[in-house]
């Protein structure tokens, strides 16, 4: 088992923030099925603890080429 198998590299929202120039908010509603920001290809979130919450940032990065191959914002 190699390490990249081992291991996956979390993400906190302030990390998401950078890599993707989106705000806390924006974040939060590209998540959210009631948001009509919603974004179904947005990697979701997991929970960490009772209070923290984290992204794969192999996903997130997947997602944010994406979106800049597309043109999208």
């Amino acid at each position: 088992m190699n390490t990249a198998q081992q291991f996956r590299q979390i993400w906190r929202i302030s990390d998401v923030c950078k890599a993707t120039g989106l705000s806390r908010t924006a974040v939060y509603d590209k998540g959210n099925k009631n948001s009509k920001y919603f974004d179904p290809r947005f990697p979701a979130r997991f929970r960490l603890s009772a209070r923290s919450v984290g992204w794969d940032a192999n996903l997130v990065d997947a997602w944010e080429k994406e979106r800049q191959a597309s043109g999208l914002n």
